[in-house]
């Protein structure tokens, strides 16, 4: 199963604050924590988030995703991980959070992003085992 999930990992963007980790890096922070979820029972959600094409030509300056890798890594928690997956978009690692805890961590970061510059991300919640938590958008 974490085999699986380990084809969403590839390179970190050049221009990622300190603390979000390479693909390598995120794939064994993803294999631990779901180590750790079949040890102790609790919840792990994984937080896949791209960016939506916009309409009309791209604004300068960092982008939504580069944006919410800033929020992110200054928001977590301790335990929580910050990483690029191989699609292109950004993977957040959320150790003992229910789906439902991972779509307010959503919506708080949808919120602020929105408020630096507008531009739209969509958001997939996974929790371990990582069947897709729909639901939401």
């Amino acid at each position: 199963m974490i085999r699986a999930l380990l084809k969403f990992l590839g390179r970190r963007g050049a221009d990622d604050p300190e603390g979000v980790l390479a693909p390598a890096a995120f794939a064994k922070a993803l294999e631990r924590e779901c180590v750790r979820a079949d040890r102790t029972g609790r919840p792990v959600s994984l937080v896949l988030i791209r960016k939506v094409p916009p309409p009309a030509p791209p604004k300068r300056g960092p982008d939504a995703l580069q944006r919410a890798a800033g929020v992110l890594v200054g928001r977590v928690r301790c335990t929580d991980v910050v990483g690029r997956p191989e699609h292109g978009g950004l993977g957040l690692i959320l150790s003992d959070t229910t789906p439902e805890g991972a779509w307010r961590v959503v919506d708080r970061l949808k919120a602020q992003v929105g408020e630096l510059a507008g531009d739209d991300m969509a958001c997939e919640v996974r929790t371990y085992p990582f069947a897709e938590a729909g639901g939401h958008a």
